[in-house]
């Protein structure tokens, strides 16, 4: 019988600031969900280090995975993992424009795949096209 996977999306409107950035974290790890999808996270390249660390520390090992922006002032997409929650990730992809993350996971005997997308909130026919 399968276990049950908790998973929690937020749009966080921009954590670069590092004591949003903290709070946010707390409160995701006080939510007890295993997965995390981010929206809006604003974040960069030179990020990835310091909110890995940060993530880790604060959800007891948990892993965190980017689609970032050159830019800082709009976009990105995050799946956090918790620490608690028993997994081994297969494969990941992220689009250039931090707006699409896909994780593939193996939790026991099941593989899947998670989709984080954060869609433009104008009217991009090019966004949906295949």
């Amino acid at each position: 019988m399968a276990s049950k996977i908790y998973i929690v999306t937020v749009n966080v409107n921009g954590i670069r600031n590092d004591i949003d950035r903290l709070h946010t974290f707390q409160n995701l790890t006080r939510l007890g969900a295993d997965i995390f999808l981010l929206q809006e996270t604003h974040s960069v390249p030179t990020d990835r280090r310091r909110w890995t660390r940060e993530w880790s520390e604060i959800s007891r090992g948990g892993k965190i995975y980017f689609s970032h922006t050159p830019q800082s002032d709009s976009r990105g997409v995050a799946i956090l993992t918790n620490g608690t929650f028993d997994h081994k990730p297969i494969d990941h992809f992220s689009d250039q424009d931090g707006r699409i993350l896909t994780l593939t996971l193996k939790t026991q005997d099941t593989q899947f795949q998670i989709f984080n997308v954060y869609a433009p909130n104008h009217k991009n026919p090019n966004f949906t096209r295949p």
